[in-house]
């Protein structure tokens, strides 16, 4: 971090600009139905995928990744109608910032396979039915 600071260049930051670039083209291409395990492919080992949440699209196509923004989307949206429907509740307050957190990470930093991703989600969904709402999707 104080390489950036002081240079304006990270190597993590550049060889993550690099896995974009190479996972756009990988998504350019394989737009519909994705290229599974096509980053182990090209780069012979894990951890070369892209760092956000495209990285599912790259992985499986365009139907699962439409489909994890509905859920995304959905989940989210549940979770900000109960926080301002709500009084104050230390755990909808929790649950309403660390699902925040997780969205802005998910769209900039961490791919699907994060499994705090996940547990925002159903902390979200249960905490919604907790409370006496129905969930349709």
């Amino acid at each position: 971090m104080l390489k950036y600071i002081f240079t304006g260049e990270d190597n993590s930051m550049s060889d993550r600009a690099i896995l974009f670039q190479k996972g756009l083209l990988a998504i350019k291409e394989y737009w519909f139905i994705g290229d599974f395990m096509g980053d182990v492919r090209d780069n012979g080992h894990t951890g070369g995928y892209i760092h956000n949440g495209l990285s599912l699209w790259r992985q499986y196509g365009i139907i699962p990744f439409i489909l994890l923004l509905l859920l995304l989307l959905g989940s989210y949206l549940k979770i900000l109608i109960l926080f301002f429907k709500t009084k104050r509740d230390s755990f909808v307050d929790f649950t309403f910032v660390f699902a925040t957190f997780i969205l802005l990470e998910l769209l900039t930093a961490r791919s699907f396979i994060f499994t705090s991703f996940w547990m925002a989600i159903f902390c979200i969904l249960s905490l919604y039915k907790k409370n006496g709402y129905r969930i349709n999707y």
